[in-house]
């Protein structure tokens, strides 16, 4: 069973959690080994902050009652009248249990429920996932 939920200040460690673990298997390699050690350092203590200051909103899916993906997305401030995704990670553990399309799917409706009919997201091209 795949939940998905608005993120809670209680949830901060678990999104810290997923982001690294998934930024770290899947852009690591593209950087030097201390940049890379560094970045997943602090991936972990971003989400806090994030929640308490109401940064867009910050979906957070369980598989089974454990955390393994999340989505951040909201208005975008480089493009005026379109929505960003400024965030999408699912945990290693997670890939290919379907947690990361219901995820999108419900961060769309969200976004179209918002009133955004365009959207867009950045990515590493050569990354493989």
């Amino acid at each position: 069973m795949i939940d998905i939920q608005l993120a809670r200040p209680v949830d901060g460690d678990a999104l810290g959690e997923v982001h690294a673990a998934g930024w770290e298997a899947a852009y690591a390699p593209f950087f030097a080994p201390e940049f890379a050690a560094a970045g997943v350092r602090d991936r972990r203590t971003r989400w806090h902050a994030r929640i308490a200051n109401g940064e867009g909103a910050i979906l957070l899916a369980r598989v089974a009652g454990r955390p393994l993906a999340l989505s951040w997305a909201g208005p975008s401030p480089h493009r005026p009248g379109w929505a960003e995704v400024f965030g999408f990670y699912g945990h290693p553990d997670g890939w290919g249990s379907g947690e990361a399309g219901a995820l999108m799917t419900r961060t769309l409706d969200r976004l179209r429920a918002a009133g955004h009919t365009r959207v867009h997201l950045w990515t590493l091209r050569e990354a493989p996932r």
